[in-house]
């Protein structure tokens, strides 16, 4: 059995917008912890007042779920969390020394969860107030690209391959065949 070259052709588009479109979004879809105050491992004194989380992308309001624990177990949140944007805040109340683990569980834009946990340690003078610090990230500019873009350029390379088999179908259509006048 032959295949005809057009046959061959579309197979062969085919399979590129497969694997343009349905291989790199995916892989993007996922928000992750860049940032904290107090980080985790931090030491903090007693009195420390929020805990601020900041995200790679943006986090879907109402969604968040905060638990504090002192090292008694106590949990330590003093009022709802807020999210705006990328952060969430909550007003927690640090009146105990030792350990305290933080646990989340937020929604991102995109509606992936994330979920993790850091801990700190608190006392009662003599510790440093941490600064919202990020962890360890890509600079700007050199990560990958965001799902959108992915699309846009997928569906630029398929609109060009359209284009570009038409072209040739369509000179193929004017040459004349060789034997017929």
């Amino acid at each position: 059995m032959t295949t005809t070259p057009r046959a061959r052709l579309l197979a062969g588009v085919l399979l590129l917008a497969a694997l343009l479109l349905g291989v790199a979004a995916p892989a993007l879809a996922h928000s992750d912890l860049v940032g904290s105050t107090p980080r985790d491992g931090d030491a903090v004194l007693i009195g420390t007042d929020r805990l601020v989380l900041v995200f790679a992308d943006d986090l879907l309001p109402g969604s968040e779920q905060v638990v504090v624990q002192d090292p008694a177990g106590a949990d330590v949140v003093a009022g709802p969390a807020s999210v705006t944007g990328e952060t969430l805040e909550v007003r927690i109340d640090l009146t105990r020394s030792g350990r305290h683990l933080a646990t989340y569980r937020v929604l991102s834009a995109d509606g992936h969860a994330v979920v993790g946990e850091l801990t700190f340690d608190v006392a009662g003078s003599g510790a440093v107030r941490s600064a919202v610090v990020p962890v360890a990230t890509e600079p700007p500019g050199d990560g990958p690209l965001p799902p959108p873009v992915w699309w846009l350029v997928g569906a630029a390379v398929v609109s060009g391959v359209v284009l570009l088999v038409r072209q040739r179908v369509g000179r193929a259509r004017d040459r004349p065949v060789v034997g017929q006048e």
